[in-house]
């Protein structure tokens, strides 16, 4: 039997959103997040502009000090192509963001995690500065991309929380761009 990867990126989110659900009804934690993230391409001329994040999140304790938590983020990761002392390129991209992690939280307020993400492209648009009379490659955003990323998270409060992660995306073609890059988040927990 044949997958394609709609189907893989559709079952991997309803068991997400089963996942926060179910976690919801137990005892299990749940809460909202939003920051900024701070995410590059990985080709050299390209510096990050500073974007943002929002969304839900839901923690699983498998133990006394472990915990999983799954998270639906919707992104807006912006960069953009330096050329001389001018811009060539600008690009924003938006993005539904799904990362799963393992939470080691021995030193409480304090946790460490550590995970993967799978990255949803909703759309993306290039502006192209007409000064330049550049011969332009275009390296779009990739659609889907896999990455991996870990992190500090600290409560100091008890509802609120701070959470501090660098992701890193799997290089999946030279003809695309994939991200890496820091974000920070402010959390609200039910």
């Amino acid at each position: 039997m044949v997958y394609n990867m709609k189907t893989i990126t559709t079952t991997l989110c309803l068991f997400i959103l089963l996942f926060i659900f179910k976690a919801k009804a137990g005892e299990n934690k749940f809460g909202i997040k939003a920051g900024p993230n701070y995410m590059c391409p990985y080709f050299e001329h390209y510096t990050a502009k500073i974007g943002c994040q929002v969304g839900i999140y839901s923690n699983l304790q498998l133990y006394k000090f472990i915990s999983l938590q799954a998270e639906i983020l919707f992104a807006k990761k912006e960069y953009e192509y330096l050329y001389k002392n001018s811009w060539e390129q600008k690009t924003r991209a938006h993005y539904v963001d799904l990362p799963v992690f393992v939470q080691f939280y021995k030193l409480k307020p304090v946790s460490i995690y550590g995970g993967g993400q799978i990255s949803l492209m909703g759309k993306h648009h290039s502006l192209f500065n007409t000064e330049n009379s550049l011969i332009r490659e275009k390296y779009p955003p990739d659609d889907v991309s896999l990455a991996l990323l870990c992190g500090i998270m600290i409560k100091p409060i008890k509802h609120f929380g701070m959470d501090f992660r660098y992701s890193i995306a799997f290089e999946s073609s030279d003809k695309v761009q994939n991200f890496r890059g820091w974000q920070f988040f402010i959390n609200y927990e039910f």
